[in-house]
């Protein structure tokens, strides 16, 4: 297998001192062409046919990723930290996690109206995975920043009801938060930090442990079929 590192903190450091009308192309060539296969599974182009047109941009602001444009000066700590002891060490866990929804999506068709549920237990088997080979000790904060009172009074209530919504300006206040639904001009819902990752996690691990699947059997598994055996979880 070859691995090609692509390192993002020295891409954003170039976008940082890059003039206004270079940095959506930087971000274009330099960080995201390499992934251009994965960008096509979701029907994405790197660059729209038409300018403001759907691109990798925009989608990448839809996940929630901050823009090329407003990678300035004030992001400058924000790009160290990319590369510091803290983050590099966690690198093999965040790969784990990544490499899960490559696996899982070779055999769960990816489709662009997927539902928040879909969403939510695709990264719940990813998070889960990433943790059965590293120890939850390395859950990244995703999950770790939502505590067990947390999700079970205030999380878990909201998303229960809305597991059918579709659309990412519809998913991403459920998906991470109101902190960067607001970022985004998206709406916002009521939720903490990543609130969608961190219910996705506890209802992977909770059917992970009713039905006695290994998280390698479970992500190769649709997406009902993990909701419908784990419905329990919301009166937990």
């Amino acid at each position: 297998m070859k691995v090609s590192a692509i390192r993002s903190d020295e891409v954003y450091s170039k976008i940082m001192s890059a003039p206004p009308d270079r940095k959506n192309d930087i971000y274009r060539y330099e960080l995201m062409m390499p992934f251009e296969r994965k960008w096509a599974c979701y029907n994405v182009p790197i660059k729209a046919k038409t300018p403001g047109g759907y691109d990798v941009v925009r989608a990448s602001g839809l996940l929630g990723h901050i823009a090329p444009t407003k990678v300035d000066d004030t992001q400058k700590q924000n790009i160290q930290l990319i590369s510091d002891e803290y983050t590099l060490g966690r690198l093999p866990v965040a790969l784990a996690h990544e490499t899960n929804h490559n696996v899982r999506f070779q055999f769960i068709e990816w489709k662009n109206d997927i539902t928040l549920g879909e969403m939510m237990i695709s990264e719940g088997l990813a998070e889960n995975f990433a943790t059965f080979l590293y120890g939850e000790e390395l859950a990244g904060p995703w999950v770790t920043k939502t505590d067990l009172t947390t999700l079970n009074e205030s999380v878990k209530p909201l998303i229960r009801d809305r597991l059918d919504i579709q659309g990412f300006e519809n998913l991403n206040a459920y998906l991470y938060g109101d902190e960067l639904a607001k970022l985004q001009n998206f709406p916002q819902a009521g939720l903490p930090y990543c609130a969608g990752y961190a219910c996705g996690y506890h209802f992977v691990k909770h059917y992970l442990k009713k039905t006695g699947k290994s998280i390698v059997e479970a992500t190769l598994l649709p997406a009902k079929e993990i909701l419908d055996a784990g419905e329990d979880f919301w009166n937990d």
